[in-house]
């Protein structure tokens, strides 16, 4: 065992069981916090595209500065506790107080890496900003903790079940957060998804978001979708559709493709497929959009929806429908097969290109429609129908 003076947490509270495990409650004091973050010894643990298996949201400055400031300057209190979690249980030294079963000293070494903050990310992160922002105001400010000690093979996948318990039941976790916990869970559960994996047909459409995020995944590092995806927690991204947004588009097409017997290779090279020839008939549609990085002055920017929220529910719903053409079904996972379908004369006013193209005519094209799921029901429906009588 380390000698005490290793330790980067010592401190007295009190244990508690529950379903067999125990769990310790304590205050910890502003200053502590904001010296443990400082250090490198308390820590969120962020999902990036870097760190996959991460499951957290980057803290929110507003958020955090928001409680920083209740704290130092409105003197508020917060009775709520912060939840930590540290996943080597060996890293942890119990003794009891005076013989008592519940009241304990507690000792957090090193050798056990840091402690995660599952629950209460913006609480402790504001009061670490307080502390630097207002010197001498709330360095002794105490915040309840519970700490919850992993105790299986994978302690980063407990704690993260404890992120998602707690904000699914108190205050939602955001979407595409809990889209890649469902698929971190699936994989854990039954294995890792590859491409050789086929899609459940025998469950219900919400059973398919892990394939769905898995996809995206795919998709989004090549192919004509490369880069267009926007994954959580990255503020440099510069995608035309949202995670969460895109994942959902798919739920049509998902469910075809359980139908069908695919698997998630194939599914991806029909997706390819079909989303290369929008490109390849929309180019200047394809670049331009609301949010892009181009100069909205130069005189050949337009506004177009065509791979924003609008466009992706819109088409990958026909994407869906089309799969019961024949002469679609007959190829699926080649782009010559939707060029041509895409070029028929009752669907080609779909897909003109540029300012006056259906993607961006602000006036009687797909935007005039709105942004609403009955928007995008009503575009799918427009050219749904046009493709069937052809």
């Amino acid at each position: 065992m380390p000698q005490i003076k290793d330790a980067i947490l010592t401190t007295e509270g009190v244990k508690v069981v529950q379903q067999g495990r125990p769990l310790y409650i304590f205050s910890l004091r502003s200053g502590e916090i904001h010296d443990l973050i400082s250090k490198g010894k308390m820590d969120i643990d962020r999902w990036s595209p870097q760190n996959g298996l991460g499951y957290q949201r980057v803290p929110t400055d507003s958020r955090y500065k928001k409680f920083g400031k209740y704290v130092a300057v409105n003197k508020g209190i917060s009775p709520v506790s912060i939840l930590l979690s540290l996943r080597d249980k060996d890293a942890l030294e119990v003794e009891p107080i005076g013989g008592s079963k519940r009241l304990v000293k507690l000792r957090v070494f090193p050798n056990g890496g840091k402690l995660f903050i599952p629950d209460g990310q913006h609480r402790a992160y504001g009061v670490k900003w307080a502390v630097e922002t207002y010197p001498g105001e709330c360095e002794d400010y105490e915040l309840p903790a519970v700490l919850f000690v992993a105790e299986g093979d994978d302690p980063r996948f407990e704690e993260a079940q404890q992120f998602y318990t707690i904000n699914q039941n108190a205050k939602r976790v955001r979407t595409d957060l809990a889209q890649r916990y469902v698929l971190m869970k699936r994989e854990r559960d039954l294995g890792k998804l590859t491409e050789k994996v086929g899609i459940p047909s025998d469950v219900p459409v919400k059973d398919l978001e892990p394939y769905s995020v898995k996809i995206a995944d795919i998709l989004n590092a090549e192919g004509s979708l490369k880069g267009r995806i926007n994954p959580p927690n990255d503020p440099q991204a510069a995608g035309s559709i949202s995670q969460s947004s895109f994942v959902d588009s798919l739920r049509p097409l998902m469910g075809r493709a359980g139908e069908l017997g695919w698997d998630i290779g194939k599914t991806v090279a029909v997706v390819k497929a079909f989303w290369g020839a929008v490109k390849a008939k929309c180019p200047e549609s394809w670049e331009h959009w609301s949010a892009d990085s181009c100069d909205k002055g130069v005189e050949d920017h337009i506004n177009s929806v065509l791979t924003t929220t609008t466009g992706m529910y819109s088409l990958n719903e026909i994407l869906a429908k089309s799969l019961l053409l024949a002469d679609v079904a007959k190829n699926p996972t080649s782009p010559e097969t939707f060029k041509h379908l895409l070029s028929k004369p009752n669907v080609e006013q779909y897909f003109m290109d540029g300012e006056e193209g259906y993607w961006a005519n602000q006036e009687d094209g797909a935007a005039a429609h709105g942004t609403s799921r009955k928007a995008f029901k009503a575009i799918t429906d427009d050219i749904w129908n046009d493709m069937k009588e052809e």
